[in-house]
């Protein structure tokens, strides 16, 4: 858990809190030349603590299709035999 985020975090120069964790997968013989889920049914929360305001967004599923990921290489999101 990030834990408290400040006031103005990710705006006005100041660096967003971030949280990261890694996945390994063992693929099938059936998930060749497929990009398989990583993660399904994603919910986050919060509540902002200033306004009162709850936060919320679900994500159906991440795949290994990371295009949004600067980390993930290009032509990496493919299971190759």
């Amino acid at each position: 858990m990030p834990g408290d985020i400040p006031a103005g975090t990710g705006v006005s120069g100041k660096p967003p809190k971030e949280v990261a964790f890694q996945v390994i997968l063992t693929p099938s013989l059936t998930q060749v030349k497929s990009e398989p889920p990583l993660l399904n049914n994603i919910h986050f929360d919060a509540t902002d603590a200033f306004t009162g305001e709850s936060l919320a967004q679900d994500k159906y599923m991440i795949s290994t299709n990371l295009m949004s990921d600067p980390g993930a290489g290009l032509d990496t999101s493919e299971v190759v035999p």
